[in-house]
């Protein structure tokens, strides 16, 4: 029972959530992470209600079992967009930028996080966990690919040339991180020799693709018996299944231990299966079909996996940062200098590196394996790409300031450039927030925090973080080097409150989404949760027992964040009132 009602709690809130984000123009799978968040352990299932979220980790990993079979369909979809028919169309071109980009990414990753390892944190991050970061960041999410591709009105040589990128940008990285993964477990386990550094890994690969090569091929001759597509749909699910199961054999011959890669497996019964099989096509349709609602609850579950209390540890946060950044320009250089290597066209080179940033299922896949197997440090890899996977990066050579309502906030830079831009925006202005916030209950703590009997500091370190949330707000909005003239800080204020408190940022975001599938207005919910922030504060630290100067100073700072927001909109409450005011939808 518990189990049935957990899976329809994960489907739920993935359609609902992703209901509420449509007016925002965001991806469903975004929808489906943020859902996950919400009912995850660190939000709604903190509250303990039965039925309202999972209240444990243990909860999330007890639904493992879908998690691999969604990921096994995720795989074999991969594969069947690896058709050699394209790749002739194509050829050398999308071979050597598929190749060249990924692995430019991977080095990209490996030298910042190595360099971070060396030089600034220390055992804080294990050699491991860069290493198999850099192998993830060769993963590309097809889906979201398109969609960038759509967002830039591409069409002809960049459409033709992206899918089998994309394809061969998963195949090449799905090799990467079978080795790098071999290599990460040698060093966490401190076995450095030759056989679990280098032959372990290349028969895991070579065994894999063996394996799914031989799957595919019956599978493909099987489907000719069936001319139902009822059961050839049936067929196709059964063996997807069946090569999942068989993957996770593992077995050891002569003291080298065999395994196999269940998303190299899978991947490869696609491959063979649409080269093979005449109207795969036609079954991949159906089958996509079948597995939307595990899709839905592969990204919930892996939402509902994030541990929001991360974002306290500065070097966490350090780390996602430069696993971002690098990556991004690792993508970007590579794709860049091999297109114009190859002689593609001018739009070709400048647009490709762009479109192969998104990053979903096949990460998020890689991120599932190290959390399983190496404990602690593959937690940390999992909520790290976990945040990569929420953000998208496109660069502009304008000043968003010089368009709409002369803001730099989100809302103007969404109106003017378009929701990608809008979700970096996003990201750096909780980001900084973040930063801010742990930078200041450190501070705090550190110098007036007493230590003798004379003096006790009766305040919380969190009233630092709180004081340091006000000051990155004026900044925000008055800039010293931009004539101060910024944004209006609810993003600001946004990042104070995840930062401190999870749960409350989970209720004021939830009452947001919700207002602005209603009106359509961000202003008036941003307004909204900017006047509840304050209450919110109160009832959370009332209710984790802090002391009443600690109480009275955290809401009081945040009521003084709350009349800056609504003060900063004070233009967009005159024309709430004239009714005048910008919805989601309308023309610029």
């Amino acid at each position: 029972m518990e189990t049935l009602l957990s899976i329809a709690i994960a489907l739920c809130a993935g359609l609902l959530v992703s209901r509420f984000v449509k007016p925002l123009k965001l991806p469903a799978v975004t929808g489906y992470l943020i859902a996950g968040i919400l009912i995850g352990p660190y939000c709604l299932g903190k509250l303990g209600v039965q039925g309202l979220g999972f209240p444990t980790n243990g909860d999330v990993k007890a639904l493992s079992l879908f998690n691999d079979v969604a990921l096994g369909f995720i795989a074999f979809a991969i594969g069947n967009e690896f058709r050699l028919s394209q790749l002739r169309h194509t050829g050398k071109q999308a071979t050597v930028i598929g190749i060249f980009q990924a692995l430019t990414a991977t080095l990209m990753v490996d030298l910042v996080l190595i360099g971070l390892h060396i030089f600034v944190l220390g055992d804080s991050m294990s050699l491991a966990d860069a290493i198999v970061l850099g192998a993830i960041a060769t993963a590309t999410a097809p889906a979201a690919t398109l969609m960038v591709v759509r967002q830039y009105k591409a069409k002809g040589e960049l459409t033709d040339l992206l899918l089998p990128i994309v394809a061969l940008d998963d195949a090449v990285g799905l090799i990467v991180f079978a080795i790098s993964f071999g290599v990460a477990k040698a060093i966490n386990y401190g076995h450095y020799d030759m056989t679990s550094i280098l032959v372990e890994p290349l028969l895991e690969i070579v065994l894999s693709i063996l394996l799914g090569f031989v799957m595919g091929s019956i599978f493909s001759a099987a489907e000719k018996y069936f001319k139902s597509n009822s059961k050839r749909l049936s067929l196709s699910i059964t063996f997807v299944i069946l090569t999942v199961a068989l993957s996770m054999m593992e077995f050891e011959v002569g003291g080298v231990k065999i395994g196999f890669s269940s998303l190299l497996v899978c991947m490869m019964l696609g491959t063979v299966f649409c080269n093979v099989c005449d109207f795969s096509a036609e079954i991949m349709e159906k089958t996509d079909r079948w597995t939307a609602p595990l899709y839905i609850l592969f990204f919930v579950l892996s939402g509902a996996e994030l541990e929001l209390n991360v974002f306290s540890s500065t070097s966490v946060v350090l780390i996602g940062a430069a696993y971002i950044f690098a990556r991004a320009f690792g993508k970007w250089a590579g794709a860049s200098i091999s297109a114009k290597f190859m002689k593609c066209p001018p739009k070709v080179q400048k647009w490709l590196g762009i479109t192969l940033l998104p990053q979903a299922g096949v990460a998020l896949g890689m991120s599932v394996t190290v959390a399983q197997t190496l404990g602690a440090d593959g937690a940390m890899v999992r909520n790290i790409v976990l945040f990569g996977v929420l953000i998208s990066k496109v660069m502009y050579n304008d000043d968003v300031r010089d368009h709409g309502s002369g803001n730099a906030g989100m809302t103007n830079v969404l109106r003017t450039y378009g929701k990608l831009p809008a979700v970096f925006t996003t990201i750096g202005d909780v980001g900084k927030s973040v930063a801010a916030v742990n930078l200041g209950r450190f501070i705090f703590d550190a110098l007036l925090s007493g230590t003798g009997a004379a003096w006790q500091n009766p305040l919380d370190p969190v009233c630092g973080a709180y004081l340091a949330a006000i000051f990155c707000m004026i900044g925000h909005s008055r800039p010293i080097f931009f004539g101060f003239k910024g944004g209006k800080g609810v993003l600001v204020g946004a990042g104070a409150a995840l930062a401190t408190e999870p749960l409350v940022c989970a209720a004021l975001l939830v009452i947001f989404l919700i207002e602005v599938a209603i009106t359509r207005i961000v202003s008036l919910g941003s307004i909204i949760i900017a006047a509840l922030y304050p209450v919110g504060t109160l009832i959370n630290l009332i209710a984790c027992g802090a002391n009443l100067p600690t109480v009275v100073f955290s809401t009081v700072c945040c009521a003084i964040m709350a009349a800056m927001v609504i003060w900063l909109h004070r233009s967009n409450i005159e024309r709430l009132k004239n009714g005048t005011e910008y919805r989601f939808g309308e023309k610029k």
